[in-house]
């Protein structure tokens, strides 16, 4: 299991710890937390609307083992990605 974020509640931690009891973890400091053969950047969307569609644009122009998106409320977003399927 992999899990990847730039922070971890509590509750993600516990249920972590629950799945994998003894797990290898990685932390960065702050200033390996880019590289320069790594291209980030954001969208500001106003709307649900727009994320949605800035979700497919992503995704239309890369394969998933390419790209990495973070988004704040996972439930959402599983769902936009499963109709976008």
């Amino acid at each position: 299991m992999l899990l990847f974020s730039a922070t971890f509640e509590d509750s993600v931690w516990g249920f972590a710890e629950k799945v994998v009891p003894d797990p290898n973890i990685i932390r960065l400091r702050r200033e390996e937390e880019t590289l320069d053969t790594i291209k980030q950047f954001y969208i500001l969307c106003s709307e649900e609307e727009e994320k949605f569609s800035a979700r497919c644009d992503l995704y239309g122009g890369l394969t998933v083992a390419q790209a990495m998106i973070f988004c704040r409320v996972r439930s959402r977003t599983t769902g936009d990605v499963t109709i976008y399927r």
